[in-house]
């Protein structure tokens, strides 16, 4: 399994966002992604995921989105399957040990 993590300044919002729900659909349902779109304040935008599959194929697939604005921060490595769930339950320090996390569904982009 491999994860990845790219991180913009909020400034790069207006082309991620959109090249993200763009790009999201279209890759194979081997890849979760999400994104988030942190408050203005804290001046960040953030694309996470996690595939079945090799850490090459996924740099591989999430080229689109490193060549959209100017990513300040980007990490893609491939980790046994409870390292991903940790790095995703660390994100939200909220969580206790024993998790669940759910989400909504687009099913169709926003528009601008």
């Amino acid at each position: 399994m491999s994860i990845y993590s790219i991180t913009w300044k909020w400034c790069d919002l207006e082309k991620v966002f959109p090249a993200w729900q763009r790009w999201a659909p279209s890759v194979t349902n081997r890849l979760t992604s999400t994104i988030e779109v942190a408050a203005k304040q804290v001046g960040t935008i953030e694309s996470t995921g996690q595939l079945l599959g090799s850490s090459a194929y996924l740099r591989g697939l999430i080229r689109p989105l490193l060549r959209t604005g100017t990513p300040v921060k980007v990490m893609v490595r491939t980790v046994p399957f409870i390292e991903a769930t940790k790095f995703f339950a660390a994100r939200d320090l909220n969580l206790e040990p024993k998790f669940k996390i759910s989400g909504a569904f687009g099913y169709k982009p926003l528009p601008r």
